[in-house]
């Protein structure tokens, strides 16, 4: 199991960029899929985060847990199927 954040564009790069200033640690390095880039990091507990460039406007903001399913627009604006958002 791991924690998600959904973020925009501009909000994705700026966690990369704060990723690299204080040398978080990462599970993985930025890679792409079909509808955004993510990368996996882990805390300083030891706990696996995503933060995940959502592209289906208007962009999801939020906590996206389990990582189910494809992050679409009506998905991302309220709960549902393993998604919280706030």
């Amino acid at each position: 199991m791991h924690f998600g954040f959904i973020v925009d564009p501009e909000q994705f790069d700026a966690a990369l960029r704060t990723i690299e200033e204080k040398s978080v640690k990462k599970v993985s390095e930025p890679s792409e899929r079909g509808i955004g880039r993510y990368i996996f990091i882990e805390d300083p507990d030891g706990y696996t985060i995503e933060i995940f460039e959502c592209l289906s406007p208007p962009y999801a903001k939020g906590i996206w847990m389990r990582g189910i399913g494809p992050c679409l627009a009506e998905k991302c604006r309220k709960p549902m199927g393993g998604y919280l958002y706030g």
